[in-house]
């Protein structure tokens, strides 16, 4: 299955709880990144992702990243894009400094989904 494959099969609604959390946004996010080409959009295309997932400007994640992260270590692993590439290990690199958003969330715990995410990107660490 190829990654926009991957990013459509997802419910992102399935993740909704904040107020701030839109669903509808992921998707696209994630195909931008996916597709990046241009090296000056690299930035844009991160926040815009790091935005969608959780607050960037908090440093926190939504639920959505028990979904978003594996797409983005895709991206990040696959040698056809190098811009994709680099600007998906620049998010993973943002999101290790991150903490969970669970407001509104029951299905799982931030202490659980903090661990989750901090073990998948230790690989990615600098």
């Amino acid at each position: 299955m190829d990654i926009i494959d991957k990013i459509e099969k997802v419910d992102w609604k399935q993740y909704s709880g904040s107020p701030w959390y839109k669903p509808d946004d992921v998707p696209p996010a994630l195909k931008r990144l996916a597709d990046l080409t241009q090296k000056d959009q690299a930035e844009n295309v991160g926040h815009i992702v790091l935005s969608t997932i959780g607050n960037d400007h908090a440093g926190t994640y939504y639920p959505a990243i028990e979904s978003a992260l594996d797409i983005i270590i895709d991206i990040a692993e696959q040698a056809e894009n190098l811009v994709s590439k680099q600007c998906a290990l620049g998010v993973l690199y943002d999101l290790a400094c991150f903490n969970a958003d669970l407001e509104g969330y029951l299905k799982t715990n931030a202490q659980d989904l903090e661990k989750w995410v901090s073990e998948k990107l230790t690989p990615y660490e600098l």
